[in-house]
This record gives structure tokens, sequence and C-alpha cells, in this order.
């Protein structure tokens, strides 16, 4: 029977892969790397096969979710790492192929990395316990209109909360959501809605490529914000609730 290692390969690069999962990595039989949950711009899996001496597979949404996945497969007589961007458990639904695996008898082994949502929080400079329910603005699909991040914006807002907005990714198609994007999704729902949760005066954080080299954020009133160019994927978006006059000196470094 075989083993099967989840490995976060956290938001940046190769580079952040702890001694540990590069360690597993070099005693598996197979790597995969899931290719569809995120999007890392700055890994590269040639250099991995350069520090591991292992070829990394892609592999995509319709592979890991069919009934017996590739890696499942590969695990009940081999060794397998499984690469996921970020932690591996954090927004994704991959807890279901630990479970599938220890139901087939494979040895299991999570090794955490870096997650968007601790990273995000972090370099906010926001309080961590003062977030309240986070949300996917998600990109916009034909005839489907969904308003129910706009609901935990307003949710959050009356309970004095901040709002970690995640913007929608589909890295098989690179077609990622902008902050621009979704400043304007919010401000349009608003404009049905009218329920006051969201103006051109509401004060937002905007944030692209967390973690990396190029990393940008930027505070200042939605409509300012979202005429600025934040570069490529991925990014995210912060509504803060009431600020902390610990946050509000924070929100003054970024302020555009």
């Amino acid at each position: 029977m075989g083993k099967l290692v989840f490995i976060g390969i956290g938001i940046s690069s190769e580079k952040a892969l702890s001694l540990e999962a590069v360690e597993e990595i070099k005693g598996s039989d197979f790597v995969y790397i899931d290719s569809y949950t995120s999007y890392m711009p700055d890994f590269d899996l040639g250099k991995v096969k350069e520090m591991t001496g292992k070829t990394v597979i892609e592999v995509r949404r319709e592979e890991i979710e069919k009934e017996e996945p590739v890696i499942i497969e590969k695990a009940l007589e081999n060794n397998v790492a499984f690469l996921v961007p970020g932690d591996p458990f954090i927004s994704t639904t991959h807890f279901n192929l630990l479970i599938d695996a220890e139901d087939r008898g494979i040895k299991t082994k999570v090794i955490h990395g870096v997650s968007i949502l601790s990273a995000a929080i972090s370099i906010s400079g926001l309080h961590n316990y003062k977030f309240g329910a986070s949300a996917t603005v998600p990109l916009e699909y034909e005839n489907y209109d969904p308003k129910s991040f706009y609901y935990v914006l307003k949710d959050n807002l009356e309970r004095r909360l901040h709002t970690l907005f995640y913007l929608d990714v589909d890295a098989e198609r690179k077609r990622y959501l902008t902050v621009n994007e979704a400043v304007e999704r919010l401000l349009s729902i608003e404009k049905k809605e009218q329920k006051n949760v969201f103006s051109e005066k509401t004060v937002v954080m905007g944030l692209a490529r967390v973690g990396t080299r190029s990393e940008i954020i930027r505070v200042g009133e939605a409509g300012k914000i979202r005429d600025i160019d934040f570069g490529g994927a991925p990014h995210m978006l912060i509504v803060p609730g009431a600020l902390h006059f610990s946050e509000e000196r924070v929100m003054r470094r970024y302020l555009v």
C-alpha cells in the first residue's frame, strides 16, 4: 500500500517549499500539482524539478473530482505527493481526497503551507479577530447573478467587522477577477438593492499578488481604488469595519 502526501506550497514561489516538503517530493514516485484552484505566477515547475529531480504533473478539476481520481489510483501502490497552492485544505475540496484515500487504506500525511487567508489578513494590519465571514466575488456566469457576497458584507458591517473577499479564479481558462471588477460589482448590486452597504465613498483595501516580489496594497475610497491598475492576478479585496486606532495607522501606510 502506498502513501499520499498533501503539500501546501504557499503563495509565492518554489523557494517557499519547506525542507520537509522537498524531502517528501524527492521520496515520491509521482508528483502532482493542483492547477485550478489558484494562480501562482512565480511558481516554476522547472525549478522544482531541479531541486527535487521529480517531474511535476499538472492535474485539472475533472481529474480530481471524478469517481476514481488519478491521484488515488496511483497512491494505492506508490508514494504520491500532491502539491496544493496555499494550505492544502483552505478553500478547496481536497479534504475529500484525504478521506477517500484513508478509506482505501492509503497512508496520508499533510504538510501545511502559508495560506492567502492568513497572509492577506496579516499584511493588511487589521486585527484578525475582527474579521467576520469571508466571501467570494465570483466571475460572471451566464444566467447567474449572485448577490450573496453583498449580504455577507452587509451583515459584517452591521456587526462592525472587517470583510475579506476572495476574487474568483478560473486558472484553466486564465480568467481572474480583479479588484476593479469586484468594486464595480459591489457598486452595481448596491444600485439595485439600495441597502446603503457600499458606495464610491466606502474605504476599501485592494491587494494584489500578496507574498510575491510584485505585491501591491492600496487603501482609499472605492471610487479611487476602482481606477488603479493592480496588475496581474491574483487579487483580493478587504472592506474594513470599525477601526481601532492602531489599524487606522496601518491603513494610512497604504493610502493612495
